[in-house]
């Protein structure tokens, strides 16, 4: 949490949810779940509103956890779900986290973020039914979270972690659907853990007994946690790599191979977010989607649809709008991804070098790059280094005018990508 958190264009939102974030306490990585819990006496006061959910599924992992639930949400509103998302952290407005699905028989299935009025009008009940306990800031919002969801009839839940798994706020859904591990790297490791298997450990806590679990591709070292955790408990597990993959075809499309008797091989358009990436993403989604089938039947003709249309902002996304956008001369562009770890930025390198190798004349690439104290800078900073024209260091919260119109003085017009933690900058 850092206080770029909790800036809100409302006022009176803002000044709620700084008080919620000074909840936090040093043990905001760890929940406890034992019926004396903080938390868990504000879910009963507030009516256990975690056991009223439509169909839940629930997704952990180190990276490309929100672009997972963005094709999710994306292919299940384009059959005509009511989606609810919870994910974080936000990029604009608290509101993003709390997503709600549209009222049944609109002609769009698509939802919206919680309005001003409905977030003003939880807050507000949950501050007085919490009272002096002191739950931390994702404590009260995952609660705050589940009582929206609860009341606004739905047909699917999509559930992202805040950090790990296994003691997660949202890991007190007992019984989802379906759980998504995505890629598991180095993140959190003053609450995960120092190593791969430590922080596999943590987030394979999201597996259920006899629930499926899809796994992004994982490491070797990560491999054999996940293996154990799901044979204990007699969770299917479907492998990346060894039950299903994907990959892109020689005419730019996508698909999906599986070994897999109940998901079945495929072809679909590309998702339309930027990335080879991306599209491991997608395989995971759509076998996911195949596994879950019986409760949540979705069609080719949707799953192609969703996958064209996502909307995730902050991914290798191109930014025409807006302040910094404006800095800009003819034949300039601005791209913005949230990569925040090595693992990201490995991400993000794979793109520039793609860029760099496209046999279309491409523009140089400056990096604007501000990270939390946590993160490991250094690391990101070598693996993106050799696909830079030039690299520069900010502090987060920094105006970034004076360095755009610096670099904008050069004759050759570029690109300028800014990335790294989740704030308030667009």
């Amino acid at each position: 949490m850092h206080d770029e958190d909790v800036l809100h264009p409302n006022q009176t939102l803002q000044q709620k949810l700084q008080h919620i974030f000074q909840l936090r306490r040093e043990s905001a990585g760890r929940v406890n779940f034992e019926d004396n819990s903080f938390y868990v006496e504000l879910l009963k006061r507030l009516g256990n509103p975690h056991l009223s959910l439509p169909p839940v599924i629930h997704v952990a992992g180190t990276n490309g956890k929100g672009s997972t639930i963005a094709m999710l949400r994306s292919i299940l509103e384009a059959e005509g779900y009511r989606v609810h998302a919870y994910t974080s952290p936000h990029l604009l407005t608290f509101n993003e986290r709390i997503y709600l699905g549209s009222s049944r028989g609109q002609m769009d299935a698509r939802g919206a973020n919680i309005s001003d009025d409905n977030l003003n009008t939880l807050l507000d009940e949950i501050f007085t039914k919490n009272g002096d306990n002191p739950v931390t800031f994702f404590e009260f919002t995952t609660a705050l979270a589940f009582l929206a969801f609860a009341r606004c009839p739905a047909d699917v839940v999509l559930l992202e972690t805040g950090m790990g798994g296994r003691l997660d706020c949202t890991n007190i859904i007992a019984a989802p659907v379906a759980t998504v591990i995505t890629p598991v790297s180095y993140d959190h490791m003053e609450f995960l853990g120092d190593n791969l298997p430590k922080i596999a450990g943590e987030k394979a806590g999201i597996i259920k007994a006899g629930v499926p679990c899809i796994l992004g591709i994982q490491s070797p070292e990560a491999m054999p946690v996940f293996r154990e955790q799901a044979s204990a408990l007699n969770a299917p597990l479907l492998c990346a790599d060894l039950d299903f993959k994907s990959e892109i075809t020689s005419d730019d499309q996508m698909r999906l191979i599986s070994a897999h008797p109940l998901v079945r091989s495929a072809c679909y358009p590309l998702p339309n977010l930027i990335g080879a990436h991306q599209v491991q993403n997608a395989g995971a989604v759509l076998a996911c989607l195949q596994i879950i089938a019986p409760i949540l039947p979705v069609s080719d003709a949707s799953c192609a649809m969703g996958l064209q249309h996502i909307h995730w902002p902050g991914r290798m996304e191109r930014i025409t709008r807006g302040a910094y956008a404006a800095l800009l001369p003819q034949g300039w562009e601005l791209w913005f991804d949230a990569a925040h770890n090595v693992a990201g930025a490995q991400t993000i390198a794979a793109i520039l070098d793609h860029w760099q190798h496209d046999p279309n004349p491409t523009q140089p690439v400056h990096i604007l790059l501000g990270m939390k104290e946590n993160k490991d800078m250094n690391g990101v900073i070598q693996v993106l280094n050799p696909y830079a024209a030039s690299l520069t260091q900010f502090s987060i919260g920094d105006d970034l005018t004076d360095m755009i119109t610096t670099l904008t003085k050069s004759p050759t017009p570029a690109k300028i990508l800014i990335c790294g933690s989740l704030y308030n900058y667009f």
